[in-house]
């Protein structure tokens, strides 16, 4: 048993035995991509003896879009490992604790992309206080190609063709998933960082884009698929079609199934229940996996409650004379403070898991209420509805492209 362990922030000085430690848990990292992208938002909890590095929690620090008018920063959690000796023995959670330290005033919250509820890393991530916010699965195409969906015609580019005409596919992807959050915010630039994270280093992808255009070439929707090149898998890496056209989206999802065909290998599209393809989907015989059997989720530990109720609460002045409170059995929350007098006190009652998912709009509130999921204390119906509309449900869509 090792007795003396530092914990404390990762620092360029520890790249060589990070990566030492990396290898022996996941698929090899070059050195020299991880020194170079750890310079950029890249940080990570470290566990040392004698200047080795002996556990990790490391993050990527990005941009998550909540809800349309709503963006926080997060630190995304990715390639936990813990020296084999040491595992069970509490350091994993010690990691987890300095972390939440360090990163107090940097970003809102801790998350992660967390497969198997049954695992032991997933109730790691339990335990140590991260709740479920969307729940994915992969939906996998059994059968014989799709036949080609009429008379749209898919064109297949190259991902650096896709990088040169970015701004087309921004536009298709806003008419398709405006409404939506749960994803890295998609901005002028977004992708070619985007596939050259720790992900992509250590499981190399070859990435392509389907397309649809009409005869004047204009966009009208696409497929990004990446076939992972030690796996005999063609995932849908991300699809929007325009204003979520559902013949467009069967014409793209049928492209892939032959493609898919071509390689001899399965089409796989890993989504939630709430995409807007999920018809398009079982029309084309993707079959979607039981959680029991396969499952992904997105979880998130709150850092600072209050500064990201600040972030993402949407000011009214039905809501303008409300103090609103969250009460739970660990902590009480101040969610809005009055800016009108006489000021009104509610408190809204309920536990962990509900308060994160109210935080990151992923509550209807007035559902939870009607359901006792929350109970309140001081609220009228008007109070109720002006706190709802001020922390609205958004439904939220996972694209397997943000992976990390």
């Amino acid at each position: 048993m090792v007795a003396d362990i530092a914990y404390r922030e990762y620092h360029p000085d520890d790249a060589e035995s990070f990566v030492r430690l990396h290898d022996s848990c996941f698929p090899a990292l070059s050195a020299d991509f991880w020194r170079e992208w750890s310079q950029g938002p890249v940080t990570a909890a470290v566990a040392v003896v004698d200047g080795e590095v002996v556990g990790t929690v490391p993050f990527h620090f990005r941009n998550l879009r909540v809800r349309p008018d709503a963006v926080v920063r997060v630190a995304w959690e990715f390639s936990v490992c813990v020296r084999e000796d040491l595992r069970g023995t509490g350091v994993g959670s010690r990691l987890m604790d300095t972390a939440k330290g360090f990163l107090q005033g940097r970003c809102a919250a801790m998350t992660v992309y967390r497969n198997d509820e049954l695992s032991s890393p997933y109730r790691f991530y339990a335990r140590n206080g991260h709740q479920d916010l969307l729940y994915m699965r992969p939906w996998v195409h059994r059968g014989p190609a799709s036949p080609s969906a009429g008379s749209l015609k898919i064109r297949t580019h190259s991902w650096e063709e896709f990088l040169t005409d970015e701004a087309q596919y921004l536009a298709v992807f806003s008419s398709a998933y405006g409404a939506y959050g749960g994803f890295p915010q998609r901005q002028a630039g977004y992708y070619a960082p985007a596939v050259n994270t720790s992900e992509y280093n250590e499981v190399p992808v070859e990435l392509m884009v389907l397309a649809q255009r009409d005869e004047a070439g204009s966009l009208h929707g696409y497929a990004v698929v990446g076939e992972e090149r030690d796996s005999p898998t063609l995932h849908v890496m991300e699809m929007a079609a325009l204003d979520n056209d559902l013949a467009v989206a069967i014409a793209l999802l049928a492209a892939v199934t032959q493609l898919a065909a071509e390689r001899g290998i399965k089409a796989v599209v890993s989504t939630a229940d709430s995409s807007p393809y999920a018809a398009a989907l079982r029309a084309l015989g993707f079959a979607p996996a039981l959680r029991s059997q396969s499952s992904m989720v997105i979880m998130a530990y709150p850092l600072d409650p209050e500064r990201l109720a600040g972030a993402v609460w949407r000011e009214s002045e039905a809501a303008a004379g409300l103090e609103v409170s969250a009460w739970t059995p660990e902590r009480e929350v101040c969610l809005h403070r009055a800016r009108r007098d006489p000021a009104t006190p509610v408190v809204l009652e309920m536990k962990e898991d509900t308060l994160a998912r109210l935080l990151f709009s992923r509550l209807d509130l007035r559902a939870a209420i009607a359901q006792e999921t929350v109970t309140t204390a001081g609220a009228g119906d008007a109070d109720v509805e002006a706190i709802a509309q001020a922390l609205p449900y958004t439904p939220w869509v996972y694209h397997y492209l943000d992976f990390v």
